[in-house]
């Protein structure tokens, strides 16, 4: 239990590091909440989605070691994307604004 303790918390850092870059978390949260609910069924008893305790919890860990390697590329892409933006208002607004003063 206390590995997909440990991986849900790495996991949730690794979301809040991914909202604090600007990417789009939405499927993140999607996936930790699944995770959670498969924590909830090994922890109740209620295999509804898992098979057995065990199952259960290794489905957890699956999904949360994925949302560390999904933040990961949502990190890269939103700070490509800002790079992007920054390479635009330096290149193009700045000069066009500066030629349209003179």
């Amino acid at each position: 239990m206390t590995a997909a303790y440990k991986s849900a918390d790495l996991a949730f850092k690794e979301i809040q590091d991914a909202e604090r870059s600007g990417a789009d978390i939405s499927t993140l949260i999607e996936k930790f909440n699944a995770a959670l609910g498969l924590i909830e069924q090994a922890n109740t008893k209620n295999h509804s989605t898992c098979f057995s305790y065990d199952s259960c919890l290794d489905g957890a860990v699956s999904i949360l070691n994925s949302i560390s390697r999904d933040s990961a590329f949502l990190k890269d892409e939103a700070n490509r994307l800002s790079g992007y933006n920054n390479v635009t208002v330096m290149g193009i607004y700045l000069p066009s604004m500066a030629f349209f003063s003179l």
